[in-house]
Order: C-alpha cells, then sequence, then structure tokens
C-alpha cells in the first residue's frame, strides 16, 4: 500500500466530508481513520495490534490476560530513545473490525496498562500506540506558561 494512496484518499474523504457539511479540519482527522480501519478489516486476525511503551523493563516471554483478551509479547524494538526503556507489541482480541471494537480494545488496552502501573505504586509511565492512536501532526505537547492564565 503505497503512502501516496493514503495521502490522496484522504484528502478526497475529506473534500467528500465537507460537502455533507463537516468543516474541513474534522474531516481531515476523520479520513484517515476511515482509511486506517478499512486497512485493519483487510488484515488477517481477530485482533487490534498495539505498540506499548515506557518506564518498564519488557518481558522475556509472552504474557497473556484473558480477563482482558490481551497478549503482551516482547520483541526487539531497537533504540526506542525518547519514548522510554521499554518496548512490547500487545495483541488485543475483538469480536468484530468495528469502530466500537476499536474503542473497546483501546479501553481494555488502558486498563490494564494503568492495573499494572499502580502495581508498581504508579511509578512507571506506560503508552501506547496502535494505528488509529498515531500522534497527530505536531505530536507533543507544549507546555508554556505564558498561554495559561
Amino acid at each position: 500500500m503505497k503512502e501516496e494512496q493514503s495521502g490522496d484518499f484522504t484528502v478526497i474523504r475529506a473534500e467528500e466530508l465537507e460537502q455533507t457539511g463537516v468543516p474541513f479540519v474534522t474531516a481531515l482527522q476523520i479520513a484517515p481513520r476511515e482509511y486506517m480501519l478499512d486497512v485493519w478489516r483487510k488484515q488477517d486476525g481477530m485482533w487490534l495490534s498495539a505498540y506499548v511503551y515506557g518506564d518498564f523493563h519488557p518481558p522475556t516471554s509472552e504474557i497473556t490476560f484473558p480477563d482482558f483478551g490481551i497478549r503482551l509479547s516482547p520483541f526487539d524494538s531497537g533504540t526506542v530513545g525518547e519514548e522510554g526503556i521499554g518496548a512490547i507489541r500487545a495483541q488485543v482480541d475483538v469480536d468484530e473490525k468495528t469502530l466500537s471494537s476499536i474503542v473497546d480494545a483501546h479501553d481494555r488496552l488502558s486498563d490494564l496498562l494503568g492495573i499494572l502501573s499502580l502495581q508498581s505504586l504508579g511509578n512507571g509511565g506506560l503508552r501506547f500506540r496502535t494505528i488509529f492512536s498515531q500522534p497527530e501532526i505536531g505530536g507533543r505537547c507544549q507546555l508554556q506558561d505564558d498561554r495559561v492564565r
């Protein structure tokens, strides 16, 4: 799949959404997610893959959390850099490949990571990314006291 296909789809779909009354800026946020939903539906397996990273030591073997429908697996992530010292791959089971199942999968993974963080007294920051939760352009929040009054 070529990146330009995604970009072309995004602009075309955003223009279509704008014609239905959706503000163009909002349409530019919706269109790539629609594209990624289509890509995900064509992939094998009934799970959502995620990349979990943060301040933790990754496990040496797969860990399964059946109550959450989640598997955490180690992998060689190379240099993680600013994102933390640990990285693992997660697979979150889904019953169907729909928008509501994405939200449910994200919620379950977030809940599990919160519990794991609390077990370490909340000292280890954990974050995750999926194809649906990539950071927007600009990425990081800028903390500037002159903007907060």
